[in-house]
């Protein structure tokens, strides 16, 4: 895939993706993710592309297979959303793309300042944060989507998300042609190539 993947405008309807084990589904079950915590109201983290999701997950020590995980499709409509693939607005912001990248370590200076911008943005009823992959940049981009602000259903109802298809069949789910391509793209050893980058 050549060029960068921005984050789409706001209003713009857009089709996001994750990959979850498949007892669950859109809320994320970490304790400490890059912009919540446990503690925090229902959080969802989604890719612009399904190849961003499936790195994301891999980088943990799960291994991603149809069969333990499905790869979720959603269509967004976001209206008010923060957008930290613009240099610009990270700047405006305060946050820079270390901060970003940072670990996601409690009392971790980066992780801090990640979860005030995330509370403030929840506090001011921001739907979602989008934000550059670090690993799939240039290509991939995330959001983070605050589910108290950012309604499930139909968005013909007024909904911001709607799940377009919850991938409930594993012989027939689209994750295995995307891992195919994982494999073509970058061999058979990708899974080490992501958590060594994740790593840094």
């Amino acid at each position: 895939m050549a060029g960068t993947l921005s984050a789409p405008g706001a209003g713009q309807l857009v089709e996001v993706f994750r990959v979850i084990p498949r007892l669950e589904l859109l809320r994320s079950s970490a304790d400490v993710a890059r912009f919540h915590v446990r503690s925090d109201p229902p959080t969802s983290y989604l890719s612009r592309i399904p190849r961003t999701a499936v790195f994301e997950v891999s980088q943990g020590r799960r291994a991603v297979t149809p069969d333990g995980h499905r790869l979720l499709r959603v269509a967004a409509r976001l209206t008010a959303m923060i957008n930290l693939c613009d240099e610009r607005e990270r700047r405006y912001i305060g946050l820079t793309e270390e901060e970003i990248f940072g670990p996601k370590v409690l009392g971790d200076p980066s992780h801090e300042a990640r979860l005030l911008v995330a509370h403030e943005a929840r506090t001011a009823r921001v739907q979602g944060i989008w934000y550059p992959s670090r690993l799939d940049g240039p290509h991939g981009a995330n959001i983070v989507v605050f589910l108290e602000n950012a309604p499930v259903g139909r968005l013909q109802d007024g909904a911001a998300l709607e799940i377009l298809d919850r991938d409930d069949a594993p012989e027939q789910s689209a994750l295995a042609a995307v891992l195919d391509e994982i494999r073509m793209t970058f061999g058979p050893h990708w899974v080490d190539l992501i958590r060594a980058k994740a790593s840094r």
